[in-house]
């Protein structure tokens, strides 16, 4: 789902992964709150969570019945500076319904990783978890994910410009305090930033971002995607999912179809329209298209003129016979 909000109205565009579908700006109510930033959901109970501000707390949307809930808390108690300052950290909401906000900024003020402001989803409160072990260095455009056993991974991001150390770090969320340690790396793929990860199962799946290991800015664009097998606490391995290929896009057709309420968008990544099957682009298509209504616009009109030169040629004719026939007579 993705929520926009817009002067007075509010939209969502909701897909619907049972009928293979979109539903696009639905209305919905006005928020409490007109800005917000990246989303975490619990699955249990169909509500996404936005960290506002310091000042805001946490937007808090019902996905379910599409409406908007207005937490009441914050955490400012925890901060010097009052006011609504900019915030900038790594989330991860953990099975207990407890949401992490990991390393990051406030008002661009670099937070330490050895304290962890925490939201309590359930009782709408917040918390300052002060960590134990060897806490990594804090840092910006990381990720964080949470396993089925209570650990966050903590991976990338940078420190003034330059990769975070360690870029791989561990907090057992199952002991109090939470306690960071960092394990060991079976083919370590170098250091990454603004990148995105999700957990499946024993794996955190690695995508996009920057590499910040390469030193040709031309070639920093990550465009690989790595799993990393967590299922050994002790020692994490990695290895390649995927590589990507520019030359093998898979482009999704895309049909509309209007309602009262929204736009309905079927999406098919196997169409089978003769232009996928052929493996042309949506451009080449569109040229095509083009050049063939071109070509038969010229060819009608080239009938018309032969046509119309062909009937001025028999009405000549016509006139020289008649007027043969009557010097004739």
């Amino acid at each position: 789902m993705f929520l926009e909000t817009l002067f007075d109205n509010s939209f969502a565009d909701i897909f619907d992964t049972k009928l293979n579908r979109w539903e696009i700006n639905v209305n919905i109510e006005k928020p409490f709150v007109t800005f917000f930033k990246d989303w975490v959901s619990d699955e249990r109970t169909g509500k996404a969570y936005s960290f506002s501000s310091i000042a805001g707390g946490v937007a808090i949307f019902d996905t379910i019945n599409l409406k908007w809930i207005n937490s009441t808390s914050n955490p400012q108690e925890f901060f010097t500076n009052k006011f609504n300052l900019y915030t900038e950290f790594a989330q991860v909401m953990l099975s207990d319904g407890r949401i992490l906000y990991v390393g990051g900024t406030v008002d661009k003020v670099k937070q330490s990783m050895s304290r962890i402001l925490t939201y309590d989803s359930v009782t709408d409160t917040w918390t300052m978890m002060i960590t134990a072990g060897n806490a990594p260095e804090g840092r910006i455009k990381h990720t964080v994910v949470s396993t089925s056993d209570g650990r966050v991974i903590l991976y990338g991001g940078i420190s003034n410009s330059v990769p975070a150390l360690p870029q791989l770090a561990t907090l057992d969320t199952s002991k109090t305090p939470y306690e960071w340690s960092t394990p060991a790396e079976e083919n370590n793929i170098g250091s990454f930033s603004e990148h995105t990860a999700i957990m499946v199962n024993n794996y955190m799946i690695f995508a996009f971002g920057k590499n910040e290991s390469e030193k040709d800015p031309s070639k920093d664009h990550n465009k690989e995607i790595y799993k990393l097998d967590v299922s050994d606490p002790l020692k994490y391995k990695w290895s390649l999912l995927s590589n990507f290929d520019d030359s093998k896009k898979i482009e999704p057709t895309t049909t509309f179809s209007n309602s009262s309420n929204a736009i309905q968008t079927d999406v098919s990544v196997g169409g089978s329209s003769i232009f996928k099957n052929i493996g042309l682009k949506p451009r080449w298509v569109v040229l095509i298209a083009v050049i063939i209504i071109g070509l038969i616009c010229i060819t009608i009109l080239v009938v018309y003129k032969v046509k119309e030169y062909k009937g001025k040629n028999r009405k000549n004719y016509q006139q020289k016979i008649s007027n043969n026939e009557e010097l004739l007579v």
